[in-house]
């Protein structure tokens, strides 16, 4: 596999992705941020999607969970734009933005 290949395993998107995953927990669920998602995405997709949770990584990002309707897989951005791929337990991983949503929108 090359650097930030996606796996589709048990129908969970795992990234195998070179360096070091950052440490995440849940920072909160009630307040939705959508601007990392439709930077990311645009407004004709954003309706696909559903804002989840809020994680602060160790190294103080604060990265937003958003959940596809139809595939229910997820897209974990930071308010850079910059997406990560959530590697069990509790770590993310960073991974190009591309491979990632071409994981999260396949069928």
């Amino acid at each position: 596999m090359n650097c930030c290949d996606l796996v589709l395993f048990d129908d969970r998107l795992v990234a195998s992705v070179s360096g070091m995953a950052i440490r995440g927990a849940i920072l909160q669920g009630d307040t939705a941020n959508w601007e990392p998602l439709l930077a990311a995405v645009g407004e004709p997709l954003i309706e696909d999607f559903m804002w989840m949770f809020e994680v602060r990584t160790d190294d103080g990002r604060s990265c937003h969970a958003y959940k596809h309707v139809m595939t229910r897989r997820y897209l974990h951005l930071d308010t850079d734009g910059n997406a990560f791929s959530f590697v069990s337990p509790n770590r993310y991983r960073p991974i190009a933005l591309r491979r990632l949503l071409r994981g999260v929108l396949a069928p």
